[in-house]
């Protein structure tokens, strides 16, 4: 099958918005991660948070601050489908290029495209 212009555009138009949803997923975590350090700061330094060693204070702050953890979690969660979105959307162009490729190859030696 020949690849058209509208291939080749959807192609495209699919891994900008990919990359772009990906890249603000990835935003969001950053920003929450940023959070999760500050809140994390902030209760060492108010006393609300104890223990022996970082590991402890770790494990305790994640007790204190549940919903800040569950939310990060989800997030990251998002922000791999997202970049596997990419990823796939990546390989897709790669995809169309070879055709395209393989349509001049073709073209060049006198061969038909339509049996692709």
């Amino acid at each position: 099958m020949p690849v058209t212009e509208y291939d080749i555009d959807k192609a495209y138009r699919v891994l900008v918005e990919t990359k772009v949803n990906y890249e603000n997923r990835l935003h969001r975590v950053i920003f929450y991660r940023w959070c999760r350090d500050l809140s994390f700061a902030k209760d060492i330094s108010t006393g609300k948070l104890q223990g022996k060693n970082a590991d402890e204070r770790t494990a305790n702050h994640r007790v204190l601050r549940q919903k800040l953890y569950r939310l990060l979690n989800r997030l990251e969660l998002d922000e791999r489908d997202a970049k596997l979105n990419y990823d796939i959307a990546s390989i897709n162009v790669e995809k169309v290029r070879m055709m395209m490729r393989l349509m001049e190859v073709q073209a060049n030696a006198g061969l038909r495209t339509d049996s692709l």
